[in-house]
């Protein structure tokens, strides 16, 4: 079994989002040649086959399960200890270019639940059902297939996710439709913290956004104006 390598720590505490959002923009790190390969190779190719391609990116194989064991509180643990173990890990992400924390709770597709699974050691559950989730009880998440490495990144490797959408918005929905980012130049890519910037990108002919069909669960655990 092939197991994806941990990124640098994507998920910092969501008790110091100020800290994290000053850190997020340190360290860019410019994209290899073999991912500049792999981005001319996805320019080519749309929705299953490029996310695909992806995996096997960050896998090494998209066809092997990615899955992690989970530890499992010990005997004698207190409620309140037990509970604290229980919660999904809080992932860093970008809205309205203020920093944000959400988890990864669910998703429709088994490669991507695998994958996730193995970067946060922590269960992401395949619901092949959520795939039937009319799109008007949905909202988007924006994930980046190439470009800057910044020490926050999404899950195949590069800057962290932007979300068009927060609790209290009209259009807010946890359930998010993927949509890949993909650069049309990797080596002019720069980081986008805001779903504005990154449509405006797309209508200049800077990137491409294609949507593979797959829906997410992903609920905020804190936003600008609130937490839970």
């Amino acid at each position: 079994m092939t197991v994806c390598p941990p990124l640098a720590d994507d998920a910092p505490p969501a008790t110091d989002p100020p800290t994290s959002r000053r850190r997020a923009r340190a360290a860019l790190v410019p994209v290899t040649s073999a991912r500049a390969g792999t981005a001319r190779r996805l320019h080519r190719l749309g929705g299953a086959a490029a996310l695909t391609l992806l995996l096997a990116t960050a896998c090494g194989t998209a066809t092997e399960s990615a899955t992690s064991p989970t530890s499992s509180p010990t005997a004698g643990t207190s409620p309140e200890a037990a509970a604290a173990a229980a919660e999904p890990p809080a992932v860093f992400a970008w809205y309205a270019n203020r920093g944000i924390h959400f988890a990864h709770t669910e998703v429709s597709d088994r490669k991507i639940a695998d994958l996730l699974t193995s970067k946060k050691n922590s269960p992401v559950i395949y619901v092949p059902q959520l795939a039937e989730v009319p799109p008007t009880a949905t909202s988007q998440v924006y994930i980046f297939s190439n470009g800057i490495q910044p020490e926050h990144r999404g899950p195949l490797g590069f800057q962290g996710d932007v979300f068009p959408t927060a609790p209290g918005d009209a259009q807010y929905s946890p359930l998010r439709s993927l949509e890949l980012v993909t650069w049309t130049n990797p080596g002019t890519a720069r980081e986008l913290t805001a779903a504005a910037d990154i449509l405006a990108a797309q209508k200049a002919g800077e990137l491409s956004l294609t949507s593979p069909g797959i829906i997410i669960n992903m609920p905020f655990l804190d936003w600008p104006s609130g937490h839970r």
